[in-house]
């Protein structure tokens, strides 16, 4: 299973790369709608790293070039904290992007955020472990 996740993660990645590389240029039929975008957190932090700037400068290009009408903004936290201080974590990082967004040019009118806190791991872990890849914001674009 962790080998799956790997991949996934790899070919995110490199979807990510190949957006940043080509500044998406090209057509609309070139990118595929929906696109997901990821941020990873530090542990109980909601900075906006120089690696998660470069994905919502990614995901800013995309909306644009796309014609794009809707972003969904899905928090997400490990599951060392409680419940409810997942949920308050997860909604501060979702926050966060959507204001990343928002000052770059996406309207505020088009995204939505959910706080998912722990309920929705990429990686499943028994409760109160930390895990990297379970501390993320998806960015969903779409038509």
């Amino acid at each position: 299973m962790r080998n799956i996740l790997m991949s996934r993660f790899a070919a995110l990645v490199l979807g990510v790369i190949a957006v940043l590389s080509c500044g998406v240029q090209g057509t609309k039929a070139q990118l595929t709608l929906p696109m997901r975008l990821m941020i990873f957190f530090d542990y109980q932090r909601t900075e906006i790293t120089k690696p998660a700037e470069q994905i919502i400068d990614a995901a800013v290009n995309v909306f644009k070039a796309t014609g794009a009408s809707s972003v969904r903004i899905v928090g997400h936290t490990d599951t060392a904290p409680s419940a409810e201080a997942s949920k308050r974590l997860s909604q501060a990082r979702a926050d966060i992007v959507k204001s990343a967004l928002a000052s770059k040019g996406i309207p505020a009118s088009t995204m939505t955020v959910v706080a998912a806190g722990k309920s929705e791991t990429m990686v499943p872990t028994p409760d109160g472990q930390r895990e990297p890849q379970n501390r993320r914001v998806e960015i969903i674009i779409s038509k």
